[in-house]
């Protein structure tokens, strides 16, 4: 109704992205649209997950594109403060581990199966975790130093599956170093 009757300003009007029906008013109304709206925020959602892969993916194929992909770039490219967005798939099980032997601590990006297995090239010895981190508390803490956004996809589109076979990981850059 309030659609229809043009109650609502023109700048709240653009950002409507469906409408439902509702057969009750005050705080059950605003649940029962919460529940039957649940649909279009995941469409929404998934419509903005698969813009922002399909950009991506657009420029890791330009020679010169502003992507880049894997742990290792992705990290270089942060550090060196060139990244816009990092881009992180949910499905990536690898996490930031702290590592220690007689030798000295290391770090590494391992998942739970390559955590037990690291043994030291110096001294032979097995490495013990002495910390470890979510790779997205990893990201979380690493973008807010370089004024870069963090977004987390999942790998339920073609997009998605697709960044998720190269790595996981990736960020659109402002600009090339």
């Amino acid at each position: 109704m309030m659609l229809k009757e043009d109650y609502l300003h023109a700048q709240v009007r653009e950002r409507v992205i469906g409408t439902v029906d509702t057969s009750y008013t005050g705080e059950p109304g605003l649940q029962e649209t919460l529940v039957r709206g649940e649909d279009l925020l995941k469409e929404t959602a998934a419509a903005k997950e698969r813009k922002l892969l399909q950009r991506f993916l657009t420029e890791l194929q330009k020679p010169h594109g502003l992507a880049a992909y894997g742990l290792n770039a992705t990290l270089t490219e942060l550090e060196r403060g060139t990244v816009d967005t990092v881009v992180l798939c949910d499905a990536v099980d690898k996490r930031f581990v702290e590592l220690e032997c007689a030798c000295g601590t290391t770090t590494a990006f391992l998942n739970d199966f390559e955590k037990t297995k690291q043994v030291c090239t110096t001294c032979n010895r097995q490495k013990r975790v002495i910390g470890e981190m979510d790779l997205l508390d990893f990201f979380e803490e690493r973008v807010k130093n370089f004024g870069s956004l963090l977004t987390v996809v999942s790998r339920d589109t073609r997009e998605g599956e697709q960044f998720f076979q190269l790595g996981g990981v990736g960020a659109l850059l402002r600009y090339r170093a």
